[in-house]
């Protein structure tokens, strides 16, 4: 007659809280994928910013002066139109094909506010308030 046996015991593993603690702060510390940075230095385009610039002086030159000469010298349609061409950079920031447009737009109204009459009276009023 056979005789049966019992299989033998599985090994048993004891986990201490001090190994668990530990298990799991080493868990918690993996490093995350750092975001994609905001500002990459090779999407700065001095030659395509500066015919931005150039445009946006030409365009000032040709009709910001003209228009903000006949519409009285007007500070704060060069302060209203800086606060659009700041919300249109915030907005299209991403937007390869519209980027240099905006950036245009940025450009002449900071020269709006520099070289025009109404900029020009704006800038007086800041420094000395009259």
């Amino acid at each position: 007659m056979a005789t049966t046996t019992a299989p033998p015991p599985a090994p048993m593993t004891y986990v201490d809280a001090r190994e668990l603690v530990a298990a799991l702060t080493a868990e918690s510390r993996k490093k995350e994928p750092e975001p994609a940075a905001r500002f990459d230095i090779h999407l700065v385009h001095p030659v395509r910013n500066g015919i931005a610039m150039l445009f946006g002086v030409v365009l000032t030159e040709a009709v910001w002066n003209k228009l903000l000469h006949v519409a009285g010298d007007s500070w704060g349609v060069i302060v209203a139109f800086l606060v659009a061409a700041g919300v249109l950079e915030w907005a299209y920031h991403d937007h390869r094909k519209l980027r240099w447009l905006v950036r245009v737009h940025t450009c002449s109204w900071l020269a709006a506010g520099l070289i025009t009459p109404a900029g020009l009276l704006g800038i007086a009023w800041i420094g000395t308030g009259a």
